[in-house]
């Protein structure tokens, strides 16, 4: 049975598919890369954003960085077109950059966004040296800069997207993933916890006395369920579709297990408990 086959009957939840497809890719990925770059070892290949974190819907896009820790060679540029060329083969959806140390400092400086799809960077093959090294200069970065910019800029940001989506929870159509209490707002607390404690999950959270276990596990239950209905959104959709369309709501809630009662039906029982 296929992940997809479990996802739809409900045999695993969302967190469990995205993870098992995140593993999936990566295998694919390494024994990819394995092939195509022997004979350039100093190319670190990155998962950035949802795939960074683990994270892949259905249909999510794949961001990946290869990541040098100076200029790429003649040599290291044909490997990766090599290598995006196989996947782009493959009919694979892949968003990709080639950066430097001194690219990802230069670009964070400029962008918010830029840091934040740094921050969910996953290591899946070359040398943790530069993986570390990585991580080690966006550290020095927040020593330098003002993490309060940075807090101010990302809050800012939603603000921007609450507007741009409905800046109200109760949307007919909800987006699921940058509406108001969506997805993005979730990623948005833990970018901004990383960047002020160093925290990067609601375990940290908890151990640092930021939130009790039982706000960490509230939320956590929140995103569960966020998450199951994004990738069987995805699913029933044939895309990556991240609004709750009035014409979707009936088969997500069928999906879902969600049935008519006499104080209501399936459809509304399931959008109050996404509201």
């Amino acid at each position: 049975m296929t992940l997809l086959e479990k996802l739809s009957t409900r045999k695993i939840r969302g967190p469990e598919f995205c993870v098992g497809r995140s593993r999936e890719m990566d295998k694919k990925l390494q024994k990819l890369a394995a092939e195509k770059f022997k004979d350039t070892p100093g190319i670190c290949l990155m998962a950035l954003g949802g795939y960074g974190r683990a994270e892949l819907c259905p249909h999510s896009d794949i961001d990946l960085m290869f990541f040098l820790p100076r200029e790429a060679t003649a040599k290291e540029n044909k490997a990766i077109e090599a290598f995006l060329y196989a996947l782009w083969d493959e009919g694979e959806k892949i968003g990709h950059s080639v950066r430097t140390v001194k690219d990802c400092v230069d670009l964070c400086k400029k962008d918010s966004k830029v840091m934040t799809g740094l921050l969910d960077a996953r290591l899946i093959h070359g040398p943790r040296e530069s993986a570390a090294l990585l991580r080690n200069e966006l550290t020095l970065l927040f020593a330098k800069e003002d993490k309060q910019t940075f807090v101010h800029n990302k809050l800012a940001e939603r603000d921007a997207r609450h507007a741009r989506y409905g800046d109200t929870r109760y949307v007919l159509e909800p987006n699921i993933k940058e509406g108001k209490g969506g997805l993005r707002d979730f990623q948005t607390l833990l970018w901004i916890t990383d960047v002020l404690y160093g925290a990067k999950s609601l375990d940290d959270l908890v151990g640092l006395g930021i939130l009790t276990k039982s706000e960490s596990a509230r939320f956590a239950k929140s995103h569960d369920f966020l998450l199951t209905v994004r990738c069987h959104l995805h699913d029933i959709a044939g895309r990556a579709e991240e609004r709750l369309h009035f014409d979707i709501q009936p088969d997500l809630a069928n999906r879902l297990g969600y049935n008519d009662r006499r104080t209501g039906r399936a459809v509304e029982r399931f959008m109050k408990h996404y509201f």
